[in-house]
């Protein structure tokens, strides 16, 4: 999966995705925390964990074009995949 001007775009691409998808993990754990409505907190709890499944997706598709192995941070297994709440996907 490369594109045309070299693999820069899709580092940076993919790069961003996985960087947001953390923030809004993060943003749902906090959301289903505070909130009190359980309709509300479980809506969060589900977002949070679609969150956990699209950082998975993100980072499997960055180790197959060898990101992964130059990223700093890493983002090998049990990296900010695993879901917040205690939670298995």
């Amino acid at each position: 999966m490369k594109d045309p001007g070299g693999s820069k775009l899709s580092d940076d691409i993919l790069n961003e995705a996985l960087a947001q998808e953390r923030i809004a993990q993060d943003f749902y754990a906090r959301m289903a925390a505070r909130c009190q409505i359980a309709f509300v907190r479980e809506l969060m709890e589900t977002l949070e964990d679609e969150a956990s499944k699209h950082i998975k997706l993100i980072e499997n598709m960055r180790g197959q074009i060898g990101l992964g192995k130059r990223a700093a941070g890493g983002t090998g297994p049990g990296s900010a995949g695993a879901p917040r709440s205690g939670k298995t996907a």
